[in-house]
């Protein structure tokens, strides 16, 4: 998912700027807002829509005001990226989102106490930090491997440099395979 921005507004009186978020499938005229009574989008001067579902105001709250690389970084770290996701979702007629288990609860109703949230919070955490730990054991294996296998490459080498020869272009094999994916 390639995601894209525009500064529709800069509000010096607010001192912060307005982001458009949109992908390439997700575009401003899917995301617009401004619709006349005809159904269609009310356009601004430039010819993009006059505002869309992801219009926000970002306050710049740091005085002088920050560089624009440093603008830019929090434009993109307040990206909504998991709803333009699933409006990607939504648009995409191989993605199932009839949500048929959750009409089955329309109607339904049920309470939940903060204690409830804190021990699911305690849940979460855990499945992570189990799943952290199994990681780590598959990085601390894998790394030795690594280890051995070059310890190993340094007896071959200690007895014939042009053996190795092989092995590099098998790794560089490796690697390729690696990037691509």
């Amino acid at each position: 998912m390639k995601i894209h921005y525009r500064i529709v507004k800069v509000d010096p009186a607010a001192h912060g700027v307005v982001v458009r978020y949109f992908t390439d499938k997700v575009t401003e005229m899917d995301l617009a807002n401004s619709i006349d009574k005809d159904g269609t989008v009310i356009l601004n001067a430039d010819g993009y829509p006059l505002s869309t579902r992801t219009d926000v105001m970002m306050s710049i709250f740091d005085t002088p005001t920050p560089s624009n690389e440093e603008i830019e970084r929090r434009i993109m770290l307040s990206a909504p990226i998991d709803w333009l996701r699933l409006q990607e979702n939504i648009k995409d007629p191989d993605v199932d989102t009839k949500m048929k288990s959750v009409r089955d609860l329309t109607g339904e109703s049920s309470d939940f106490t903060l204690d409830d949230i804190e021990d699911l919070k305690k849940t979460i955490a855990a499945a992570h930090k189990e799943e952290a730990e199994k990681e780590g054991k598959h990085i601390e294996k894998a790394y030795e491997s690594i280890v051995a296998l070059l310890d190993a490459l340094k007896v071959i080498a200690a007895e014939d440099p042009h053996a190795l020869k092989g092995f590099y272009d098998t790794f560089s094999e490796i690697r390729k395979i690696a990037e691509e994916s």
